[in-house]
This record gives C-alpha cells, sequence and structure tokens, in this order.
C-alpha cells in the first residue's frame, strides 16, 4: 500500500513538474451602466501595468463610452462569462469576459470598433 502511495505522489509530482510556466494575469473587474443597461465584465492581460493603470473607474477603453462605477485590480477574471473576447489596446494582448444574458450574442469585432471609439 504505501508503495502505491509512494508511486501516486511521484506521479503527481512529475505531472506538476513538467508543466510549462503558468503565465500570471492581472485583471480588472468592472461593473457599469452601458446605454442604460448594469453591465460587468472583466478584462485580464499579462500586462500588469497596463491593466493597473487603466483599472480606473474615469476609464471607459474596456467597456466603451459608459458610465463605471466600480473597477477593482484582481489576479484573474472568474471563467463564468456568457461571452469572451481577446482584442488588442495600444499593443497589449487583453481577454475580456462579459457577465450577463445581454451579452451572449455580442459580435467580438463589433465590440471591438465600439470599445476604440
Amino acid at each position: 500500500m504505501k508503495k502505491v502511495v509512494l508511486g501516486t505522489v511521484i506521479a503527481a509530482a512529475a505531472l506538476f513538474t513538467g508543466c510549462e510556466d503558468v503565465k500570471e494575469v492581472t485583471s480588472c473587474d468592472l461593473k457599469g451602466y452601458v446605454l442604460g443597461y448594469d453591465v460587468h465584465a472583466c478584462v485580464e492581460s499579462e500586462d500588469d501595468a497596463y491593466i493597473r493603470a487603466a483599472c480606473t473607474s474615469e476609464y471607459t477603453g474596456f467597456l466603451g463610452s459608459s458610465s463605471v462605477s466600480s473597477a477593482v485590480v484582481s489576479s484573474g477574471c472568474s471563467g463564468q462569462a456568457s461571452k469572451i473576447c481577446n482584442s488588442v489596446q495600444n499593443g497589449v494582448e487583453l481577454t475580456l469576459y462579459m457577465y450577463g444574458s445581454a451579452f451572449k450574442n455580442v459580435d467580438c469585432k463589433k465590440y471591438e470598433d465600439y470599445a476604440h471609439k
């Protein structure tokens, strides 16, 4: 029995040490209003400085022309999004997670055009 447990532990350790480096992301969890609707979105990137500089309630670039009521820096977005779009803003690769049924049919290309206005 000890050999089985030891073998399992060694196998698990080998799996983790054999993995590539996990990339760290910084995220900005945003809540606000777009066209009179409550919205919740989260933007994440490997560029920590960019996210931290942009994650303020005054910045509207992630949500386009909107009123941001809350912007909180964190270490990753929830995977429970109804829509996920990849974007590049100012040369920085971003992943945008949108929450709620209103976003299910959002076209990522149209979102990107809207956000850059």
